[in-house]
């Protein structure tokens, strides 16, 4: 079960992370940071706890990589294909 206060501040841990490393070190590693978008966004949805005050963070989230320029656009095409990730990516 999800303790969102613990969802929120990993969160908070992970976009203070990608915003203060080198922004070379965030691209090389876009993937693992992704990689936990996904499974906090997995994990709400399957358990019908995705909120908008969640979505808004996994979104804000997912923007700061892309302002870190991570570029997703072909692997947001692949996983979106393969999964109901459609919410995780925010429409700018």
């Amino acid at each position: 079960t999800v303790f969102m206060p613990i969802l929120h501040k990993t969160l908070s841990v992970l976009s203070t992370l990608a915003s203060v490393c080198p922004k070379e070190r965030v691209q090389a590693h876009k993937y693992d940071f992704l990689a936990c978008a996904i499974i906090l966004y997995e994990k709400c949805d399957q358990e019908g706890t995705l909120q908008n005050d969640t979505l808004s963070l996994l979104n804000n989230y997912i923007r700061l990589l892309e302002r870190r320029q991570c570029d997703f656009t072909q692997d947001k095409l692949t996983l979106l294909k393969k999964r109901n990730l459609s919410k995780l990516f925010p429409s700018n």
